[in-house]
């Protein structure tokens, strides 16, 4: 931005009341949740959707969602340079609008078709999905820079922390909105995404034009920091990658443990309120700070609970294999959060410049999105009938297994990378001199 663009942003831009970023966060987090979380229950009771389409489904959404977190701030400096908006929030205006108003194009190829063929307007999903997910790599970013524009050290980290339980605890709320619907409609759900979306437009009558200006100076840092954060730079994808690994086949998982079709979403978001509650705890409790015990626990249990969660229904369909899922589940939304928790809080204290920028952050948590169900696309295909034979090559849970082993490797070649990348960095002696450090941080 430069010119007359950057004077009228500056004149602008203030702190934006935090009451009002958190009850934008709220709103929007629910009504994303709706397609984010609930989107592989409804392509499965609602359209048919074998774990391989799922799967196929989360590819797509991780790709675009990289795709619009990383256009979305060039072309948004552009647009204002040009004078098609005039700052931040007008963006967050149109944007609001069109994701409303795409939330409503699979639930209108829904309703204007008969009952009997509502399954064939699959491509409505796919088409909101792309375009949807797109929009939303791009929207939280700026989100984001609202909540951190002008604020600094402890008032930055309480209002990080707020966010963090804001939006995770809305996440629960929207698998929970699912459950009114019978299973063969629950595509209606969408329509609650539409009204949220569009109705959140009126909490931006709060909010200034422009973030405020964000601190640049963070002051020095314990030198462990910057090691955890290179850390959970590699862990924090991970973690995206084992949670979108799962959420594509989790209505499967349900479906073998025989959990109704219409309270498998409420029970799916048990992982999330376990999300909820150690975010709750880890911004109140500050003992986790510069220990690189919480990286280990953190991965460990995020491991853990995917692979008990994976292989629950091989315990049975009573009351055995329900609690296996429970527990993995318990698990993996700690570790998740333990996980986020450290990445976010590791980058706000090594300072602004040592922080990727708000969308190539995103981005990175769309490659998780990605890589998730990319480990499970073989082993889906595999078990899938008639698709590379007429009879499966795997059972359900032989596929399940294959998953968590893909996903398994996968981490373990990311946790490795990332050990790796903590470790101090030394110069060699011919050209090491008495001025320069032996271990850059």
């Amino acid at each position: 931005m430069s010119g007359t663009a950057h004077t009228a942003a500056t004149q602008h831009s203030t702190v934006a009341p935090l009451w009002a970023v958190l009850a934008f966060t709220w709103v929007n987090s629910l009504a994303t949740g709706i397609p984010y979380n609930g989107i592989f229950f409804i392509t499965k009771n609602v359209y048919g959707f074998t774990p391989l389409f799922n799967c196929l489904m989360g590819v797509l959404l991780g790709v675009t969602y990289i795709i619009g977190a990383l256009a979305t701030g060039p072309l948004l400096r552009v647009l204002i340079a040009r004078g098609v908006f005039r700052g931040a929030r007008d963006a967050l205006v149109a944007m609001s609008l069109v994701i409303g108003a795409l939330c409503l194009l699979p639930l209108g190829a829904f309703f204007m078709s008969p009952p009997e063929e509502r399954a064939g307007t699959a491509w409505s999903v796919w088409v909101f999905m792309a375009l949807y997910s797109a929009l939303c790599g791009g929207f939280w970013p700026v989100v984001e820079s609202f909540l951190s524009g002008g604020r600094e050290s402890a008032e930055l980290r309480r209002a990080t922390g707020a966010f963090n339980v804001t939006w995770s605890s809305a996440l629960v709320v929207s698998l929970w909105a699912l459950v009114p619907f019978k299973v063969e409609g629950q595509a209606m759900a969408l329509g609650v995404s539409a009204a949220m979306h569009m109705g959140s437009i009126a909490l931006l009558l709060w909010m200034p034009l422009n973030p405020g200006a964000h601190a640049h100076d963070q002051g020095d840092v314990p030198p462990i920091y910057r090691r955890l954060l290179r850390v959970h730079r590699i862990l924090l994808p991970t973690a995206y990658m084992v949670m979108y690994a799962l959420s594509p086949v989790l209505p499967d998982l349900m479906a073998r443990l025989a959990v109704d079709g219409r309270w498998a979403p409420a029970l799916g978001s048990v992982w999330i309120a376990a999300r909820v509650g150690t975010f709750a705890v880890l911004e109140r409790w500050h003992g986790w700070h510069g220990r690189w015990g919480t990286a280990t626990v953190g991965t460990a249990l995020l491991l853990a609970g995917f692979g008990v969660a994976i292989i629950s229904p091989s315990l049975g369909q009573g009351s055995l294999g329900v609690a296996a899922l429970v527990i993995g589940l318990i698990g993996f939304g700690c570790g998740a959060a333990t996980i986020y928790c450290g990445a976010l809080y590791y980058a706000m204290e090594v300072g602004s410049a040592e922080v990727e920028a708000g969308g190539m952050h995103e981005a990175m948590i769309g490659v998780g999105y990605t890589l998730g169900p990319v480990c499970g696309l073989v082993p889906a295909a595999l078990a899938t009938p008639q698709l590379l034979s007429a009879n499966p090559t795997l059972t359900a849970g032989q596929a399940g297994v294959a998953t968590a082993t893909t996903v398994g490797a996968f981490a373990a070649l990311a946790i490795g990378a990332a050990f790796r990348a903590a470790k101090p960095r030394t110069i060699p002696p011919d050209i090491r001199r008495p001025d320069i450090q032996t271990e850059s941080p």
